[in-house]
Formats: structure tokens, C-alpha cells, sequence
């Protein structure tokens, strides 16, 4: 077998063990039919509140949490600070600069931010909201089984249709996203659906991290390369 037939097998194998089954009208839908939305949340700095404001926050939080009536997730993610737009903007400015003195002060900022960033292992924290949706004529039908295997999975992903699955979450998840996003305004949190190009380059560049740069796509299909890279 050539190492190129290797690779494209291992690459097919670990794509079938993955848990999501694709990702399309703005939901992530999983192998076993569930389907999840995915939302932004804006962070607050709660060390510059006040006591009295800080008080105030927890006690509105907590009645926020006590009107749900629904499971929600809590997703924080932490990945090391991505400046080279910044840094890019920062050369074009530097080659379109005459004055020499000028442009070595660019230069020499520039030189700084990438060490300053490279050296601190500064991370960039952004936090998810995730509700989900499971049809429960779905479960009722599907074989139980302790143990994740591939015929399994096949079984399940024969059971599920698709459109029906879409249409039905929405109906249940854009009331609950509606309520959350009201809710934490409430607080100062600005919450937002992720739409599908959004949810691909968030889940592309957790299998993958670093390889997706300059890719902009509007569905899974248009990804030239698997989700997950064989090593």
C-alpha cells in the first residue's frame, strides 16, 4: 500500500468515529440525532464592579439559571492569542509608510506585539452557550449498546432524517435561544447564534488546529481537506 492510500484510510477512519454527523443551517447535528445550537457570549470584567454591583449580578444570574427550564451547556474555550491579522494590518501600514524614521517605529512595534504575545503565552478565552434537541421517537427506536461501535453508528445515521431533524430543532431550540438572549442582557452579556460557517471554523480548528488559516466556507462540503488530518 502507498503512503498516500495510507493516509487517505487513516483520515476516512478517524472522520467515521467522529461524533458529528455534519453541520448545516446553522446547527450542529451528532450521529446519534441530536442537534445542537451553538451560541457567543460576551464576557464581563467582574473585578472592576463594584460590591454592590457584583451582589447584584450573582443574585440576577441566579434567577436567570432558575427560569430555565431547559438542560444548557457551558462551554469555555482557551486557545493562545491569534494576532497575525493584527500583525499583518501593521506591515501593510509599515510598507506604505515614506517617512524612514516612522516606519522603523512601526517596525520595531510590530517586533514587540509578536514577542510580547510569543513570550507571555497570552490565551484568548471565548465562551459558548449550547442547547440541544434529540427527536424522542428516535431514541425509542434505536438499538442500546455500551459500547460505540462503527455498525452501531451506522444504524443510527440510517434512522435519521435529516430535514425532519433540522426543522423540529429549530421549532424547539429558537424559542430557548430567544429566552437566553433576553435573559443575560439582562446582566450585560451579549449573546449570538453562531451561524454554520461560524460553528465549521470553530469545530476545524479544534481537530486541526493552525491549518485552517485564509479557509472561509459557507458549508461543510466545502472543505478541501478532512476535518481531522491523519499524523
Amino acid at each position: 500500500m502507498s503512503a498516500h492510500s495510507s493516509s487517505n484510510h487513516l483520515s476516512s477512519t478517524t472522520q467515521e468515529f467522529l461524533d458529528v454527523l455534519d453541520i448545516t443551517n446553522n446547527l450542529v447535528l451528532l450521529r446519534d440525532g441530536t442537534a445542537s445550537m451553538v451560541m457567543s457570549a460576551s464576557s464581563v470584567n467582574f473585578d472592576l464592579l463594584s460590591e454592590e454591583e457584583q451582589e447584584a449580578m450573582i443574585y440576577t444570574y441566579a434567577g436567570i439559571l432558575n427560569s430555565l427550564s431547559f438542560p444548557i451547556q457551558i462551554v469555555i474555550r482557551s486557545q493562545k492569542k491569534d494576532i497575525s491579522g493584527y500583525l499583518g494590518h501593521l506591515q501593510e501600514t509599515e510598507r506604505g509608510t515614506h517617512a524612514p524614521q516612522k516606519r522603523a517605529q512601526i517596525a520595531q512595534y510590530r517586533e514587540f506585539v509578536s514577542t510580547l504575545v510569543k513570550e507571555r503565552n497570552i490565551l484568548d478565552k471565548k465562551f459558548y452557550l449550547v442547547i440541544s434537541y434529540q427527536s424522542s421517537t428516535l431514541s425509542s427506536i434505536l438499538p442500546t449498546s455500551p459500547f460505540p461501535f462503527k455498525k452501531q453508528k451506522s444504524t443510527q445515521e440510517s434512522q435519521i432524517n435529516i430535514p425532519q431533524l433540522i426543522e423540529k430543532a429549530k421549532t424547539d431550540l429558537e424559542p430557548k435561544r430567544d429566552h437566553i438572549i433576553s435573559q443575560l442582557a439582562r446582566i450585560g452579556i451579549i449573546v449570538k447564534q453562531l451561524n454554520t460557517q461560524e460553528l465549521i471554523h470553530i469545530f476545524y480548528t479544534i481537530y486541526n488546529p493552525g491549518s485552517s488559516d485564509g479557509q472561509i466556507v459557507e458549508s461543510s462540503k466545502a472543505y478541501t481537506s478532512p476535518v481531522v488530518q491523519s499524523r
